[in-house]
């Protein structure tokens, strides 16, 4: 008897395995497999317990090696943790639902949804430098329910997002599940390079723990004020709570600054910490004792007289410059707003990174765009869950792999085992690791390679 592994292809090209244990019978001279028993979905089976029974098995009866048998040869290794995460995250948030909803389901099938998932996947866990999307998902990545892609499935998921309300649309779907509705949102740009030598400025609102609820592309060459002045207004428009926007005050004058006051929005400005500057110096003369508020940040907000301005010093041993080794002084309009607040808005802006550091693809930046958003939606929220940056789970892991032995007993695709580290951040996110055995078939003329 042995576990018999068959396929079917759906209309929207998704993959199913089936298992079942099934034996051979010799039916008019030939040999034909007999199914004893159908186990269902692979994907939904409990490997658990068959390695049970095969322990069982084992205990009463023994286990038999063949005679002389050839050792297992390594086939295939490709790395699984990082995208079985992100997948376990994009699942719990059901983005492919509100993508389909956006541009419609007949537009939208399964298939499609599995390549953006590999796009996003791809510009979050790639190297700078490394395979385009097509690519690594053939070769180096283990991306769940999705084998391979083609450039031609790439240019039909980017045609669908190209259109701004599609974005839009996703980006109302998804507030809920990312973001408490009358909290803080604090607005800045970013310019993001693209492969042509161009910039794309990218307009973002992040919630207070650094989640990028809302995203807004502009064309190449126009300003980051631009931008901000258009993603506040529609902030202002849509969002019952404070909306914020971040700026250097060294790139602001004050006509700019009170231009964002209008229509009741405020501003956080970080300012140098120079001297000779007279309302730096006024306010760091003032005494006070700074408080802890989130891990190592600490905060102390200083009032001065005449001002309508309230300013916050913050410290954080892990991002202070070297340059101070003090911290930064941030200026807000904003009299509601909690120092820590204040501190956790500007660091936003410091902080602000792409996941992955390859540029936009020229042309098709636009459509890039929801994918760099997706992809920093996901490791942000993987970072505040597991309270760890996403370089360090990154490295902890891409040592997770899926690797692939071929014998003359047949092949099997194993997940190696997790560390306690590992493990921890899978715990912390409620994301079923990957099962330790995923695919197997019997016999000397299976199949080299992965299998799905």
């Amino acid at each position: 008897m042995f576990l018999r592994f068959t396929s079917r292809t759906n209309a929207d090209g998704a993959v199913v395995r089936y298992v079942a244990l099934a034996h051979n019978r010799r039916v008019d001279g030939r040999v034909k497999p007999d199914v004893l028993m159908s186990l269902g979905r692979v994907d939904q089976l409990d490997v658990a317990g068959l390695r049970r029974l095969a322990a069982s098995i084992g205990k009463h009866f023994g286990v038999e090696q063949p005679a002389g048998a050839a050792p297992a040869e390594v086939v295939d290794v490709r790395t699984v943790g990082t995208t079985w995460l992100l997948d376990g995250v994009w699942r719990r948030l059901d983005v492919g639902a509100a993508v389909r909803a956006a541009v419609g389901a007949r537009r939208f099938s399964t298939g499609l949804e599995r390549v953006l998932f590999a796009l996003v996947a791809h510009r979050a866990v790639a190297p700078p430098g490394g395979p385009p999307a097509a690519e690594w998902v053939r070769a180096e990545a283990v991306v769940p329910g999705l084998s391979t892609m083609d450039d031609g499935r790439v240019r039909r998921v980017l045609d669908l997002l190209a259109d701004a309300g599609t974005l839009a649309r996703v980006q109302e779907t998804l507030l809920p599940a990312v973001a408490e509705r009358s909290g803080p949102l604090f607005v800045h740009t970013v310019r993001a390079e693209c492969d042509d030598g161009e910039h794309v400025v990218i307009g973002l609102a992040l919630t207070r723990d650094g989640i990028p609820v809302r995203c807004w592309g502009r064309p190449v060459g126009a300003g980051d004020d631009t931008v901000a002045a258009a993603v506040r207004d529609d902030l202002l428009r849509r969002h019952p709570g404070p909306v914020v926007t971040v700026v250097e005050r060294a790139f602001s004058g004050a006509d700019d600054l009170a231009g964002l006051r209008r229509d009741g929005g405020h501003y956080i400005a970080g300012m140098r910490m120079r001297a000779g500057d007279r309302l730096v110096e006024a306010a760091l003369s003032r005494p006070g004792r700074h408080r802890s508020v989130r891990g190592n940040l600490r905060v102390r907000e200083i009032r001065l007289d005449s001002q309508d301005t309230r300013f916050v010093v913050c410290r954080d041993p892990a991002q202070a410059r070297a340059e101070t080794g003090a911290g930064y002084l941030i200026a807000t309009s904003d009299p509601h707003l909690s120092a820590e607040d204040v501190a956790l808005g500007y660091l936003h802006l410091r902080n602000g990174r792409d996941p992955g550091t390859r540029p936009l693809p020229g042309p098709a930046a636009r459509a890039h765009v929801p994918v760099w958003w997706l992809a920093l939606l996901l490791t942000r929220i993987a970072e505040h869950a597991s309270g760890r940056t996403w370089p360090a789970i990154e490295r902890q892991l891409g040592r997770v792999a899926q690797v692939t032995l071929a014998g003359p007993g047949g092949t099997v695709t194993q997940t190696t085992p997790l560390c306690p580290e590992q493990a921890a951040i899978y715990q912390a996110l409620s994301v079923q690791p990957p099962a330790r055995v995923t695919a197997s078939a019997p016999g000397p003329r299976a199949a080299r390679g992965r299998s799905r």
